[in-house]
């Protein structure tokens, strides 16, 4: 009998070695990557700034570059599917998001898509290349579906991680594997409610992979002391 339970005991250390030296030996591989910071625009400023533009904000089709009052800001403009060929802003007068952005000589744009289906996403891509040399674009989408079409469509684009990415992400960290998930969004934005889930070592293999951090500012709520980020979400104050 006590032949036995020592058996079982010296098994259980045995296995509970493997485990450790196993999540040793990844988390010492996956460090060996190096990264660096996508070839956009947006990540030559130290700091981003991005502005939620509301239906109060852009339905009168005003600049809104003197809106934002910075000509490095990024805009943040919600637009929806209103059929599989058209984009639009959500006003009454379904103003074309193309023909919308022809008039504005804003260069930094951030897409907020409330979709689950990448339906019609190939007709804005097209029609889009038309700003190419002219705009920078990012897009964030609460579906990994749709995020993840766009970004093999339209890779010289910018893109926040989504709600299902960012849970793998807590839970290789819970398991001390976090450096060797895959993350491939290229942001990420928080608020008081999600960085209740974060820690240090989450933030430090974001910042060792190049990734951005940026705060979504809601009801004056600053972010935790030594909490760090590369920007700041809010809505324009006029």
């Amino acid at each position: 009998m006590i032949f036995a339970m020592l058996r079982l005991f010296g098994i259980t250390l045995g296995v509970a070695f493997l485990a450790v030296t196993g999540v040793l030996g990844i988390r010492w591989m996956a460090a060996q990557q190096m990264f660096k910071a996508p070839p956009h625009p947006w990540f030559e400023q130290a700091n981003w700034t991005i502005w939620q533009a509301t239906p109060a904000d852009f339905c009168d089709n005003q600049d809104l570059q003197k809106w934002a009052g910075d000509p490095n800001a990024i805009i943040a403009l919600p637009i929806k599917r209103t059929d599989l060929e058209t984009w639009t802003l959500p006003c009454e007068s379904k103003i074309d998001i193309v023909e919308f952005l022809r008039l504005q000589p804003h260069q930094n744009w951030l897409f907020e898509f409330k979709i689950t289906s990448a339906q019609g996403l190939d007709s804005l891509l097209t029609r889009m290349e038309e700003f190419k040399n002219q705009k920078n674009f990012g897009a964030r989408s609460e579906s990994q579906k749709v995020s993840l079409y766009l970004r093999k469509n339209a890779p010289h684009w910018l893109y926040a991680a989504d709600s299902s990415t960012l849970l793998r992400f807590h839970l290789f960290a819970g398991i001390y594997l976090e450096s060797a998930l895959d993350f491939w969004p290229d942001f990420v934005i928080l608020d008081s409610e999600d960085v209740q889930q974060w820690h240090t070592r989450q933030s430090t293999e974001l910042a060792r992979r190049m990734k951005r951090v940026i705060w979504h500012q809601l009801d004056g709520k600053a972010p935790p002391e030594n909490f760090p980020t590369q920007g700041t979400m809010t809505t324009r104050s006029n």
